[in-house]
C-alpha cells in the first residue's frame, strides 16, 4: 500500500515539474506544456471555452481541439434542456424536442467556426493545436441573432393572423411554419446563453406553444359539411345522385369563408379509399357513389398531412358522414350457395349480408350460383416454449357463376390467417373461419345482377 502512495506522488511531482516548463520531455519528444496545462496567457478557461488536439495531420488536431470546444458547449446547455422541453411542451405527437437536438447541432457547428487557433506545434510529426473561443463575444453574437429571430418570428405571426382573417389557410399555414422554424432557432440560442451567462436575462418572444395552439385553433375553425345528396335511398347496382361536400373556414365574426385546394379523401364503413378530391373555387366537391360499396354510409376526411406535415397528428380531422340506404327489390334475386363445411360460419355471415343487399339465398340450383373456396397460400412452423406453433394463410376466392351459361360473372379474394398448436391441418381449419368478407366487397361482387 505504502509503494502505492509513493508511487502516485512521484507521479504527480512529474506532472507538477512538466507545467513548469515550457516543454514537456516524453524521452527525446518535446510535447508544448500548454497540451496538459489546458491554459495560455490571455486565453484563460475563465472567459474562453478551450480546446486541445493532437493528430498526425494539422486538420485532425484543429478538428480534436474543435471537438472539445462542442463537448464544453453541449454540456453548458444540458442543465437548460428540460426547462425548455416544459416551455415547449405542446401535448399531441409532435417531437418538437427532437427538432431542439438537431438546431442544438446546427448552432454548435455554426459556433466552431468562430473559434481561434491560438498556439499550434509539430513535434516529431505530431500537431499539436490549441483553440479558443471568447464567451463573451460568443453571446454578443447569439444576443444579436435572438433579436433578428424575434423580430422575424413575429413578423411571420403577423402574416399568419392577417392571412386568416383573409380565408388564406394555406398561406397562413406558411407563414405559421417559417414562425414555427424560427422559434426552434431562438429557444436554441436562447438556451445557450441562459446556460452561458446565468445571471444576465433573456428577452422572451413568441413560444412555440402558442404558435401550436393558434394552428390547432385555426383547423378547429376548419368545417367540412356535406351541402346535398345526404340520407338518400338506392338501389343496388346504381350510382347515388352526387353528393357535393363542402370545406369552409369559420372567422372570428362567424363569417363562412370558402377555402379552395383542399383535399379530401372519400372512404367506405370499413376504411377502403373512395378516392381522393380536390376543392374547387367554391370550396366544393361533388362526387359520384355508387351503391356497391356496401354498408350504408361513406366518410369524407380533410386530408390534414397535406397541409401540415408533422402537426396534423395533433389536431385531430374534420370530417363528414352521408348516410343512404339499399332499398330490396320486389323480386329478390335468388343465389345458391356453395361453400364446403369447414366454411358454415362464414357462409352464414354471407347469407345474411345478401339478404341485406337485396339477394336471396336460394337451396335450389337456380340460375346464379356463388361459390367459396379456401385455399391455403403459405404456412410456418414456429417453435415456442409451449411447443410447436403452425401458422397458415389462407385466401377465400368467391365466384359468382352463370349456370346457363357458365360462364364466371365475377370474383373476389379475401385473405386470413390462422393459427394452431396441433398441426398444420387445424390451423388451416381455424384460418378458413377467420376470413371475414366485407359487404362493400359482397356487394361489388353481386351489383352487377341487380343493373
Amino acid at each position: 500500500m505504502k509503494l502505492k502512495h509513493l508511487t502516485i506522488l512521484v507521479l504527480f511531482a512529474m506532472v507538477l515539474i512538466g507545467c513548469m516548463a515550457t516543454t514537456t520531455d516524453l524521452g527525446d519528444t518535446e510535447i508544448p506544456t500548454w497540451y496538459f496545462s489546458g491554459e495560455i496567457p490571455g486565453y484563460g478557461i475563465s472567459d474562453h471555452l478551450v480546446g486541445i488536439g493532437e493528430g498526425a495531420t494539422l486538420e485532425d488536431a484543429v478538428a480534436g481541439a474543435q471537438a472539445m470546444i462542442a463537448g464544453q458547449l453541449k454540456v453548458s446547455v444540458v442543465s437548460t434542456m428540460e426547462t425548455f422541453r416544459q416551455e415547449t411542451s405542446i401535448g399531441g405527437d409532435i417531437d418538437f424536442f427532437e427538432t431542439f437536438s438537431e438546431s442544438s447541432r446546427i448552432t454548435v457547428d455554426e459556433t466552431l467556426q468562430g473559434s481561434r487557433i491560438i498556439a499550434q506545434e509539430q513535434v516529431e510529426g505530431t500537431h499539436y493545436v490549441y483553440a479558443a473561443l471568447h464567451i463573451q463575444t460568443f453571446l454578443a453574437k447569439l444576443r444579436s441573432e435572438l433579436a433578428d429571430l424575434a423580430s422575424r418570428a413575429s413578423n411571420h405571426l403577423s402574416k399568419a393572423r392577417d392571412a386568416l382573417d383573409n380565408g388564406q389557410l394555406f398561406i397562413a399555414m406558411e407563414q405559421y411554419r417559417a414562425a414555427y422554424d424560427l422559434l426552434v432557432e431562438h429557444y436554441t440560442k436562447r438556451s445557450y446563453v441562459k446556460a452561458l451567462s446565468p445571471s444576465q436575462g433573456v428577452p422572451s418572444t413568441y413560444g412555440a406553444q402558442e404558435v401550436v395552439s393558434e394552428i390547432r385553433s385555426m383547423f378547429g375553425s376548419l368545417r367540412l359539411d356535406v351541402v346535398s345528396g345526404d340520407n338518400q335511398q338506392v338501389a343496388l347496382g346504381t350510382d347515388l345522385q352526387p353528393v357535393v361536400f363542402e370545406v369552409h373556414y369559420l372567422a372570428s365574426n362567424n363569417e363562412r369563408i370558402p377555402i379552395a385546394h383542399v383535399p379530401i379523401t372519400i372512404r367506405t364503413e370499413d376504411r377502403s379509399s373512395l378516392g381522393r378530391h380536390t376543392t374547387d373555387a367554391n370550396g366544393r366537391v361533388s362526387v359520384t357513389i355508387p351503391s356497391s360499396v356496401g354498408g350504408d354510409s361513406v366518410v369524407a376526411t380533410i386530408d390534414l398531412h397535406s397541409l401540415m406535415g408533422e402537426f396534423s397528428a395533433a389536431m385531430g380531422r374534420p370530417e363528414a358522414v352521408v348516410h343512404f340506404s339499399i332499398v330490396q327489390s320486389d323480386d329478390p334475386i335468388p343465389i345458391t350457395l356453395e361453400f364446403p363445411d369447414r366454411l358454415s360460419s362464414v357462409e352464414r355471415s354471407v347469407e345474411t349480408q345478401m339478404e341485406q343487399l337485396g339477394f336471396t339465398p336460394s337451396q335450389e340450383r337456380d340460375r346464379w350460383l356463388l361459390r367459396g373456396v379456401c385455399e391455403q397460400v403459405s404456412q410456418q412452423k414456429l417453435d415456442s416454449y409451449q411447443g410447436p406453433r403452425y401458422i397458415v394463410t389462407v385466401e377465400l376466392e368467391l365466384t359468382l357463376v352463370d349456370l346457363i351459361s357458365e360462364q364466371t360473372v365475377s370474383k373476389k379474394r379475401v385473405a386470413a390467417n390462422g393459427m394452431s398448436g396441433i398441426d398444420e391441418e387445424a390451423a388451416f381449419d381455424a384460418a378458413c373461419n377467420m376470413i371475414a368478407v366485407p359487404q362493400s366487397l359482397l356487394a361489388s361482387l353481386l351489383g352487377s345482377l341487380a343493373e
